[in-house]
């Protein structure tokens, strides 16, 4: 999808095979494997940057699906910190625990776009990697800066569903 404060590119897999390097790194499927306790396969690989003064999002999570067979994982996200991100520059924030929860963040806020008194800021130098449970509530964070803030988003899902991209 398409934000008015914020570049994205989407489909990465199918731009070159330089971006194999990073949905197949070796830690990430290790921890997938963790997670999903079965088979999976990559969903997407996307870039984003947020704009100066912009890129915040409202707490999301990425299933959008009614979980009625909660607790099961669907969804493993990993962000990869392309520039440093800080608090200052629109850093990726997100709710511990929150993928514990069946329901999606909209429908228990009342102000989502919000900061949440629980929220943890994902402030970390150039080539970290945060990986979640995509269930967890999480969104950008402003960028009040204007320094460059991209990362790249690979998305990993249960081989049983579809996935994002093919």
């Amino acid at each position: 999808h398409q934000e008015a404060t914020a570049t994205r590119i989407a489909n990465l897999i199918n731009k070159g095979a330089i971006w194999e390097k990073v949905w197949s790194q070796p830690l990430i499927l290790s921890a997938c494997r963790h997670v999903f306790q079965g088979d999976f396969k990559v969903s997407s690989l996307n870039a984003r940057e947020a704009l100066f003064n912009g890129g915040h999002q409202p707490l999301h999570a990425d299933w959008k699906k009614p979980r009625h067979d909660f607790p099961k994982v669907h969804l493993v996200n990993t962000i990869w910190a392309i520039d440093d991100l800080s608090a200052e520059n629109g850093a990726p924030r997100i709710i511990p625990g929150t993928h514990l929860r069946p329901e999606l963040p909209e429908a228990v806020l009342d102000e989502p776009e919000l900061a949440h008194p629980d929220e943890v800021v994902f402030a970390a130098p150039a080539g970290s990697v945060m990986i979640y449970n995509a269930h967890a509530w999480h969104g950008g964070t402003r960028n009040r800066v204007g320094s460059r803030r991209r990362v790249l988003h690979g998305l990993y899902i249960d081989r049983a569903d579809t996935a994002q991209q093919d």
